[in-house]
Parts: C-alpha cells; sequence; structure tokens
C-alpha cells in the first residue's frame, strides 16, 4: 500500500511538473505573439532590430521586379502602391486589416521578387519592412516606372494622280493619330499641332488616305503625329513627299465626232 502511495505521489508530481512546462511554453509563446514573430527561436533571439535592403530590378510594361535583402529579421512584407499614394508604415504592412497589408517574404535569404498586373507607363513605390523580437525595421522604399511600348510610325505612297494622291499610315502602339499635308516650302509642325489640328486616323490599324483638290507637277509634304499608349508622350513622323503627275492629253481615238 505505502508503495502505491509513493507511485501516485510521483504520478501527481510529474504531471504537475508537466503542467507548469506547458504553461511556462504558453508563456513564451505569447510572449512572441506579442513581439510579432511569426516564427520564434526562444534560444537566439536578436538584441538589436532588423535592417531591410532593397535594389532595382526589371521593369517591363507591367511588371516591376526588385530585391530584398534582410537581417536579422523574423518576418518581412512587401507591398507596392503608386508614386502619388500615401506610402504605408511597417506597422500597415504588418496588420492584416490594413488596406496595405503586405506581401510576405524570404525573411532570412536575399531574394528578387516580382510584381505583374500593373499599369503601363506609370510611376510606383515599392515599399517593404522587416521585424523580430524588438521591433521594426525602418521602412525601405523604392522608385520604379513600368516601360511604354515603343511607338512607330511609317507613311507610304500608295498612288498618284495629278490632282490627288493616295498614301498609308502604319502605327504602332499608339493611342492617337493623325496627318497633314504641307507645300514643300513649309516648315515642319510639332507632333502636339498635329495631334491637334490635323486629320485623325485610327490608331489601331493601317489606314489608307486621300488627298485631293491639289495642283499638277506638285510636290508635298505629308507628316502624322502619334501619342503613345499611356498618353504621355508624342512622336512626329518622317515626313513623306509626294509630287503629282502631270495631266496628260487626251490620247487619240478619245474624241467623238457626230
Amino acid at each position: 500500500m505505502k508503495r502505491l502511495f509513493t507511485v501516485l505521489a510521483l504520478a501527481g508530481l510529474f504531471f504537475s511538473s508537466c503542467k507548469e512546462i506547458v504553461e511556462v511554453e504558453k508563456i513564451v509563446e505569447k510572449e512572441c505573439d506579442k513581439q510579432h514573430y511569426e516564427e520564434c527561436d526562444k534560444e537566439h533571439l536578436p538584441e538589436v532590430a532588423p535592417t531591410l535592403a532593397i535594389a532595382a530590378g526589371e521593369a517591363t510594361v507591367e511588371s516591376l521586379s526588385f530585391v530584398l535583402t534582410p537581417e536579422l529579421a523574423a518576418a518581412v512584407r512587401y507591398s507596392v502602391v503608386k508614386a502619388d499614394a500615401a506610402l504605408p508604415t511597417a506597422e500597415d504592412l504588418f496588420n492584416q486589416k490594413s488596406e496595405n497589408y503586405g506581401t510576405p517574404a524570404d525573411a532570412t535569404l536575399e531574394e528578387e521578387y516580382t510584381v505583374g498586373g500593373l499599369q503601363l507607363g506609370t510611376d510606383y513605390t515599392v515599399v517593404a519592412a522587416a521585424r523580430n523580437n524588438i521591433g521594426y525595421s525602418e521602412v525601405a522604399t523604392l522608385s520604379m516606372t513600368t516601360l511604354i511600348p515603343e511607338m512607330k510610325l511609317t507613311l507610304a505612297e500608295v498612288k498618284v494622280n495629278p490632282n490627288s494622291f493616295l498614301f498609308s499610315i502604319s502605327p504602332v502602339n499608339a493611342s492617337k493619330v493623325a496627318y497633314g499635308v504641307l507645300s514643300e516650302g513649309e516648315s515642319l509642325p510639332e507632333a502636339s499641332a498635329v495631334l491637334e489640328n490635323g486629320i485623325e486616323v485610327d490608331a489601331d490599324a493601317v489606314s489608307e488616305c486621300v488627298v485631293m483638290d491639289l495642283e499638277q507637277e506638285t510636290s508635298y509634304k505629308v507628316v502624322a503625329a502619334a501619342l503613345d499608349l499611356a498618353g504621355k508622350n508624342a512622336m512626329l513622323s518622317e515626313a513623306l513627299t509626294v509630287s503629282t503627275t502631270k495631266q496628260l492629253p487626251p490620247a487619240v481615238g478619245d474624241y467623238y465626232y457626230s
């Protein structure tokens, strides 16, 4: 009987010790949560706040790439916002209820990240921050701009008559296209003037245009202008010189006598 009591007492001591250990672990875990740890190494806690470096990568029409280099971080998050928007704080990036809640990144390795689905020709700011048991890093920011597709604008002569001519305009990556016709001695206008005062044509397809009521045996210049897909930059084409032909007399046999 005495042996039984001893076993029970030891068992009670064992369960009591286990309970105390569990309670201690819960306290430590709560402390880690309180200090914003996503992964807690209880034996090797940093003694200083983390740092985070950011460097630009490649920019495309609809994406931006950048490199994050964390030090002494337990967690890293980033976000990409338009340049004219308010920048999120480190707390915002780690707050699930914030509209600027960040995307998680590797907290231990230097890695490159790419954000897609962006607007072309637009200024953005990449914002990132790290945290550990001590607190947050300084917010790292990087200004980047998505690219605008290169415009092309080609004019070509198609058919020339004594009092008119036909030419084609072939635009690439343009949002607006217009043209104007000048006498040979006139100076070339600015692209903005052609877009504002010229004759507008389809910006998404090849157009054939007729210019009429011209003088025969006279040279004219055609210029076209285009606005890029972002609506920011305009370009002027090379001038196309076209000379109308001479009106030929009627051939013998074209007259009819009654």
